[in-house]
């Protein structure tokens, strides 16, 4: 007897989203998701993260689904990134949480939370007592700097910091030139130095200029500037651009501690540096959460670690390569270069239509192995069973009615398109909870890190790449 399968969701357009909540003023629903859009958002542009969704969208979640603002309010983001969720919601006097697996994003979220408690004047004269440190060294590394790019004195003749470059990192070229990494580890032992309120905030300043000062860039994945054909970097004024990113801070700052008083709430928020998977039976009591906005990671988004390579090391959250690892292995689905060489992973739960995927994809290409269908339909199993684990927790942890937001994006696996929008939806349902809506936010999407390559080439048609925001209730 054949299966029967069951339709995947139907997706709606921006405009049928509009019509379905009773709006007319597209400002009220599903604003542009761009992350880009944060770099012009206070607090929110302290850290450009390539990832994630824009301040506007989740606010404009916030608004629609949870309107009343009622104290004791709860927000969730479970893939938290730099907290973006978490900010917005902050902001609105709502209590928020989130979970977020790195360290980098991790810190930058928690700061962002905790900065209104850091003492303005503190900041203020930490930051000119690194401008008054870093001077004389810069002035005495910038004469260094010779007519060819090199160095026109002898090295064991300049200053030499306390801090040394994190030995487990690896890149293919020089990640700072030599003159910028001696400015770069002045920098950590003037950070070594400050209390740990001041010190987060000063790490993640770093955090957020150490690329634009290497040799490295995001196009949108960590690259050479040579291999994008940009001229290497030889020396930078790092205090300068430093500064100037903190000063950006404390005037956010100030903002936001203004905001916060006038709403007379204190509304309290955390960031757990853990997987939502092992932390939510611990952290979060059923039925405690009024509404969850996130972003999981896309399928096989392989640089959601990798592109904070950087700041991981040289922030010295990290040792070695098996660390990094450890935090692939932690990801959401894996990824495939994590578990392409397994045995067949067998999906944890009984649909027809995603066992027929897995199988469809486990069948191209069953020669080349790990890097043909086998493989990836390993990973797809993987990402789908993380899925319905998801959909699991997000039953228990919401309140009666309350809602989640699940921004998510289409993928192309050997050449077989996998509407990840639509299975989660699919399985939010099985897992008890209803879908208000499949809403596409974004027609085209680019970025992905499996585009432009070889895994695309089975398609017979090409197979447009979106975002969709996917609403699910519990009942």
């Amino acid at each position: 007897m054949s299966a029967t399968i069951t339709p995947l969701p139907q997706q709606l357009s921006f405009d049928d989203a509009l019509d379905q909540h009773g709006v007319t003023d597209p400002g009220r629903i599903f604003r542009d998701p761009t992350a880009a859009k944060n770099k012009f958002l206070p607090v929110h542009r302290w850290v450009n993260w390539i990832a994630g969704f824009s301040g506007t969208f989740t606010g404009s979640c916030i608004d629609l689904y949870l309107p009343d603002r009622r104290p004791g309010a709860t927000v969730l983001d479970p893939f938290a990134g730099v907290g973006t969720t978490l900010v917005e919601a902050y902001r609105r006097g709502l209590n928020t949480l989130g979970f977020e697996i790195n360290h980098f994003a991790a810190l930058v979220a928690r700061t962002k939370l905790q900065c209104t408690q850091i003492s303005e004047s503190a900041l203020s004269d930490a930051i000119a007592a690194y401008a008054k440190f870093m001077r004389p060294i810069e002035q005495e590394l910038d004469h260094a700097e010779g007519s060819s790019g090199g160095l026109a004195v002898d090295p064991s003749k300049l200053p030499v910091p306390r801090t040394r470059p994190p030995k487990g990192f690896r890149s293919r070229v020089p990640f700072f030139a030599p003159l910028v990494e001696r400015k770069v580890l002045f920098s950590l032992d003037y950070v070594a130095s400050l209390p740990e309120e001041l010190k987060s905030f000063f790490q993640v300043a770093l955090g957020a200029v150490m690329v634009s000062v290497s040799n490295y860039s995001y196009e949108p994945s960590l690259s050479s500037r040579a291999s994008a054909g940009r001229s290497s970097i030889v020396n930078a004024p790092v205090s300068h651009i430093l500064v100037k990113k903190l000063r950006e801070m404390t005037t956010d700052q100030a903002a936001l501690r203004k905001e916060l008083a006038s709403c007379q709430l204190n509304p309290a928020a955390a960031v757990y540096r853990q997987s939502f998977f092992s932390g939510s039976q611990e952290i979060l009591a059923d039925d405690s959460v009024d509404l969850v906005i996130t972003s999981p990671p896309y399928m096989n988004n392989y640089h959601y670690v990798r592109n904070t390579r950087p700041q991981l090391f040289w922030l010295d959250f990290i040792s070695n390569a098996s660390d990094l690892k450890a935090l692939e292995d932690a990801n959401y689905g894996r990824y495939w270069q994590s578990v392409r060489d397994g045995e067949p992973v067998q999906l944890s739960f009984d649909l027809p239509e995603a066992s027929l995927l897995v199988d469809q994809i486990r069948s191209i290409k069953p020669e080349k192995g790990a890097y043909g269908g086998p493989g990836w339909a390993n990973y797809v199993a993987c990402y789908l069973n993380d899925t319905d684990r998801f959909c699991s927790i997000l039953a228990r942890v919401l309140r009666p009615s309350g809602k989640a937001v699940i921004v998510v994006g289409n993928s192309i696996i050997q050449g077989v398109e996998v509407q990840v929008d639509r299975f989660f939806s699919i399985l939010g349902e099985k897992n008890g909870l209803k879908t208000i809506g499949i809403y596409v936010i974004r027609g085209q999407r680019v970025g992905s890190s499996i585009v432009n390559t070889g895994l695309r080439e089975n398609a017979t048609k090409k197979i447009p790449l979106y975002d969709a925001a996917v609403v699910l209730q519990k009942p």
